[in-house]
């Protein structure tokens, strides 16, 4: 055999033996491919029903929240109901009670009042008197219930006029000044010369007034003084009350204009004279005017200065 044909045969042998080792080689890749994309296909398949497995759970849980929540907005609601019912109750009771003790407290007040002018001896004059300011201290208490029966009920109604406060003040000073110098309690006064003029129901002020003043008066002892001022201060009329009483601690500050609310730093004597509504009606008077109230004091016994504050005209 020529060798060039030699040569050519072995050429050819290698390049095909050549060929089906490559091919070999390239089937055997594609068989390890596509083996780990089988396998990766496995573990994703796996990996979305164990998604599907959670998100089924979580589903499962979040509808018996949902129940729950919708059992529980349920007594809310009932609650919410018997809330409002017992506080019709509450405020029907409340005009019953202010009805029935004005009638014999009037009888009280009238009969007391005769008795008083009727007796000259000194002892049962006294006696009497002291029916009539028993009698107008628990009027007192039962206008402060026929207003709090007003507002629940939104019957609660001002009668706005243009006033000056300045006189509203000045009258309230001269109607305690008495009682202050009876008690040992300098009373001072600070007002301007011109007048400050506010629409406003005139009563329901000297109301927030008196309350303020009769607060002042109820805690500041015996030589000590009560600053009753006013000034205008830009667009609004500030009236503030201001005693050298035991002052007020900061945890009560806001806690004291509440309905009800009776401080555990007064002495249960102070806390027997009121029914701790007072300031709770002034607050809805102050805020029907559009105005604030408020009251700061730095400490117990270091005072307190009560305010508010009203649009002027």
């Amino acid at each position: 055999m020529d060798l060039p044909l030699l040569i050519l045969i072995l050429v050819v042998g290698g390049v095909f033996i050549a060929v089906i080792f490559l091919s070999v080689f390239l089937f055997m890749g594609m068989a390890s491919r596509m083996s780990m994309a089988r396998r990766k296909n496995a573990q994703t398949q796996q990996m979305m029903q164990m998604m599907m497995q959670n998100v089924l759970m979580a589903r499962s849980e979040l509808s018996a929240k949902n129940k729950e929540l919708e059992k529980v907005a349920s007594r809310m609601a009932l609650s919410n109901e018997e809330l409002q019912r017992l506080n019709s109750m509450k405020t029907k009771f409340l005009s019953m009670v202010v009805h029935d003790v004005r009638n014999p407290l009037t009888s009280i007040s009238g009969y007391g009042t005769l008795l008083s002018e009727s007796v000259n001896n000194r002892d049962a004059k006294r006696y009497a008197d002291n029916i009539l300011n028993s009698a107008k201290h628990l009027n007192m208490l039962v206008g402060d219930l026929a207003d709090v029966a007003r507002i629940e009920s939104g019957k609660f109604k001002m009668i706005f006029e243009l006033i000056d406060l300045k006189e509203v003040i000045e009258e309230i000073g001269y109607e305690d000044l008495i009682i202050a110098q009876n008690r040992g309690i300098k009373l001072e006064g600070s007002l301007p010369e011109e007048p400050l003029n506010a629409m406003a129901d005139k009563q329901r002020i000297k109301q927030v007034l008196s309350n303020f003043l009769g607060n002042a008066l109820k805690f500041t002892p015996a030589g000590g003084a009560i600053n009753l001022s006013a000034k205008r201060q830009g667009g609004h009329i500030t009236v503030s009350v201001r005693d050298t009483g035991p002052g007020i601690h900061p945890s009560e500050q806001k806690l004291v204009f509440a309905k009800f609310y009776q401080s555990k730093y007064s002495k249960a004597t102070d806390q027997k004279k009121g029914w701790g509504l007072g300031l709770a009606i002034s607050t809805e008077i102050i805020k029907g005017h559009g105005g604030t109230l408020g009251v700061t004091s730095k400490g117990l016994g270091k005072g307190a200065e009560f305010w508010f504050s009203l649009p002027a005209k």
